[in-house]
């Protein structure tokens, strides 16, 4: 074990320290040592802890440099330096990986796919506000989304599918403005669809299928201009399934396995009990609209010859009494029979 942990050593890392053959513990967080990190430390093929967090060592972390550790590192604790561009994609081939610390860095992108990683995501990942690409899939990662994924605000692309995630996806999920791709299915998550998600401007695909999520989806959602891809199915969503906007172009793949969603019929789901019972409500309206006409109708008529026959009975009147009576009663029939198509209507 070589351990200079907490000193004040600067300088870059010698590169002789890759030829410590049995080295098993390399410990050299806390310093202020810079430059890149040596591609001999790749030798050391014993290693089981491996440290350099809190130094200024930048530059892009060498690839291939954990091959020869796949079956002996444990701890690898590279936290606030200044590494960029992509983690190393070998880091996966650490089986014997039990804990892992790259916050405080400006990596990009960051592969961890199809490995055998468990356990929760470390809070630190979410503190990772330069990465664009973050691909955690197919492994056993469990715990919950926090709040804090809003920080990755630079990301464009963000798949944690098959995994165990559980509880509910944060609202925090809409302010990633710039993201075009985001892939949370294969999953435990319950709860509803975040109406914030209509806020992700960019939002191209969208992948929330095999979960458990209930509610409705969010009509709010039609506002997403780009979406091209959308997969909610096999949840337990209900509710009707917005037609418009992007949604005019989807097809029942995506949403099947929600028995209790409505919709159009090339969905393949039931139609919405709201539309079908509009449409029996006038079935039954329009019948009753046709004898309420009818029974004016008759009204109509009978008070016209009741008129005829006034005018005839009072013929000994004047004319001017009894012209100045026949509008009075021609009024009040107009407005019984507006006060019936009135009370129809309603």
């Amino acid at each position: 074990m070589l351990d200079l942990y907490s000193n004040s050593f600067s300088g870059q890392i010698p590169l002789e320290i890759g030829y410590l053959a049995s080295l098993q513990g390399l410990r050299l967080s806390r310093n202020r040592l810079n430059g890149t990190l040596p591609h001999e430390i790749g030798n050391l093929q014993n290693l089981v802890y491996f440290g350099v967090g809190s130094n200024q060592i930048w530059g892009s972390f060498p690839s291939n440099i954990f091959m020869n550790m796949s079956s002996s590192l444990q701890h690898l604790h590279i936290w606030r330096n200044k590494f960029t561009g992509s983690l190393s994609r070998d880091v996966g081939n650490l089986t014997m990986l039990t804990t892992f610390d790259l916050s405080e860095n400006y990596f990009t992108e960051i592969f961890l796919n199809s490995n055998m990683l468990n356990g929760t995501i470390p809070s630190s990942l979410w503190g990772l506000k330069d990465v664009i690409t973050l691909n955690m899939s197919l492994n056993s990662l469990s715990g919950i989304l926090p709040q804090e994924i809003s920080n990755l605000g630079a990301a464009i692309y963000i798949d944690l599918s098959m995994n165990k995630l559980s509880g509910s996806i944060p609202i925090t999920i809409g302010e990633l403005q710039e993201l075009g791709f985001l892939s949370l299915a294969n999953n435990k998550l319950e709860g509803s669809i975040p109406v914030s998600i209509g806020h992700m401007i960019n939002l191209a695909a969208l992948d929330l299928s095999q979960n458990n999520l209930s509610g409705s989806i969010p009509k709010f959602l039609e506002a997403l201009q780009h979406l091209e891809y959308f997969n909610v199915s096999f949840n337990t969503l209900s509710g009707e399934i917005p037609s418009g906007g992007s949604f005019m172009n989807f097809t029942m793949d995506s949403f099947e396995g929600n028995a209790a969603l409505c919709g159009h019929p090339r969905f393949h789901v039931r139609i919405c009990p709201a539309a079908s019972s509009h449409k029996s409500k006038w079935k039954r309206v329009k019948p009753a609209s046709f004898i309420a006409f009818g029974f004016v109708a008759f009204i109509s008529i009978a008070s016209l010859g009741l008129i005829i026959f006034i005018r005839y009975k009072r013929k000994d009147e004047t004319s001017e009494e009894v012209d100045e009576e026949i509008p009075i009663i021609i009024c009040r029939i107009a407005e019984n029979q507006t006060s019936i198509f009135d009370v129809r209507a309603k």
